[in-house]
């Protein structure tokens, strides 16, 4: 199943498009403009995307990673290692900085 995506899908892409090619995509997802969700080699090596996450203007995910529940990926980030729930990611590459639990 190439591309799932649960109920919930929000692209907002005002003057640039998006690019979604993940393994599974949950509910309540977000893509603004330029973002790039993509493979790294064969179809196997391509993000899983929980419930709830958001990725800001121009941010990237690719390779076999997991972005778990509730995550926010800040704008022209790269996320290329596993982002755990409720994390806030930011950077090349992206690092936790904080936690939507610590807010």
């Amino acid at each position: 199943n190439l591309n799932c995506c649960d109920e919930g899908l929000r692209l907002v892409h005002l003057g640039g498009g998006i690019y979604l090619n993940a393994n599974k995509i949950g509910k309540s997802f977000t893509a603004t403009s330029g973002v790039v969700i993509g493979k790294k080699g064969d179809n196997q090596n391509r993000p899983i995307i929980g419930d709830n996450v958001s990725f800001g203007i121009g941010s990237i995910a690719y390779g076999r990673i997991e972005i778990e529940d509730g995550a926010i990926i800040t704008p022209n980030s790269v996320v290329i290692k596993n982002a755990p729930k409720y994390s806030i990611m930011s950077g090349v590459p992206a690092q936790l900085i904080n936690s939507k639990r610590n807010l």
